[in-house]
């Protein structure tokens, strides 16, 4: 499965390109995709607390990132994937 990593600033964007639509060439669907304007990273859920730390440090996570999370009922909404547990 493909791994897309999202931070950029809108400064570097052209108004034009902000929004964009562009075929999937797995799924054959189409993808709505926008320029970020702060940079994100997220966790899963499973991820224990004494473990994020290193997860940010191998991920270089900066202290401007907004932090998220997700849980398994995220990954089954919006990656299509019924059955996802929390787990690490």
């Amino acid at each position: 499965m493909p791994v897309r990593a999202l931070a950029d600033s809108n400064a570097d964007v052209p108004a034009s390109s902000e929004s964009s639509d562009s075929a999937n060439a797995d799924s054959g669907q189409a993808v709505q995709t926008k320029a970020l304007s702060k940079p994100y990273v997220v966790y899963g859920s499973g991820l224990a607390s004494e473990d994020k730390d290193a997860v940010s440090k191998a991920l270089a996570v900066q202290s401007n990132y907004q932090s998220l999370t997700v849980t398994g009922s995220d990954y089954a909404t919006y990656i299509n994937s019924a059955g996802t547990s929390d787990a690490a």
